[in-house]
């Protein structure tokens, strides 16, 4: 947003997409959200959701780790699923 100009005035810092729509319910905040998210919001919430005014760059998701962890097994599995589930979505 400040790329183009927009200065947010930031309220709430989460770390999940996920408590997003409880944050900005019955509240006068408004959010950035994942379109598959936003049609998951319960409509018992309240939450409106209108189209973005902006363009949005895509949000593109990543996985970092230390090279330490490359044959770790249990590291391994996790990468291998994190992959196959976004190859799904």
């Amino acid at each position: 947003m400040r790329m183009l100009g927009i200065e947010p005035d930031v309220q709430v810092v989460t770390e999940n997409f996920l408590t997003v729509p409880g944050l900005v319910a019955g509240s006068d905040r408004v959010a950035l959200l994942q379109r598959r998210l936003v049609d998951r919001i319960p409509v018992e919430l309240g939450v409106r959701a209108l189209p973005c005014p902006v363009d949005v760059a895509p949000l593109v998701e990543a996985i970092w780790w230390h090279p330490l962890y490359d044959d770790d097994p249990e590291h391994r599995y996790l990468r291998d699923l994190l992959t196959r589930v976004a190859g799904r979505v």
